[in-house]
């Protein structure tokens, strides 16, 4: 299992991926690419629920690889990231949803972060949810608030 740190990065896990609110209280996606490695890019991001990873909510194109740290709104996507679905303006209460971001070939990942609007409670604006992995992998993985200007410095 990997260290503790953001969801973690290995050789098919090469980014982190976190969900939050933004300085505006919007619902935000954040994707920080480990070692900004451009082989390594994220190109998609998809939004599912969790018990049924083939139910697309929202999903998300980029024309150029990201390779650094970088987030969107995901009710109206501006800038590099382009809905290729509907806007995900809210999330419905008792869901459990489940967001990973994909590189050109698919091949590498984020891994999926799972979550649900109750996860989101108590975020101020500016944080994200990321996924804290215990050095035991007995003990659950816990979802820890961080401001999205930090997320650079979480390990991957």
């Amino acid at each position: 299992m990997l260290a503790p740190g953001l969801t973690g990065c290995s050789s098919l896990v090469t980014a982190a991926i976190g969900i939050g609110i933004d300085d505006a209280g919007e619902l935000v996606a954040a994707v920080h690419v480990c070692g900004g490695n451009l082989d390594d890019g994220m190109t998609s991001a998809v939004l599912v629920t969790d018990d049924d990873r083939s139910s697309t909510i929202g999903s998300w194109i980029r024309e150029s690889p990201l390779v650094l740290t970088e987030r969107w709104t995901l009710g109206a996507p501006s800038g590099s990231w382009h809905p290729t679905g509907p806007d995900v303006d809210a999330l419905d209460p008792g869901v459990r949803y489940a967001i990973s971001a994909f590189g050109a070939d698919e091949a590498t990942s984020t891994g999926f972060l799972s979550s649900s609007p109750a996860d989101l409670d108590g975020l101020q604006p500016g944080q994200v949810l990321v996924a804290r992995y215990p050095d035991d992998p007995a003990l659950p993985v816990t979802l820890v608030p961080i401001p999205f200007v930090g997320m650079h410095l979480e390990p991957c």
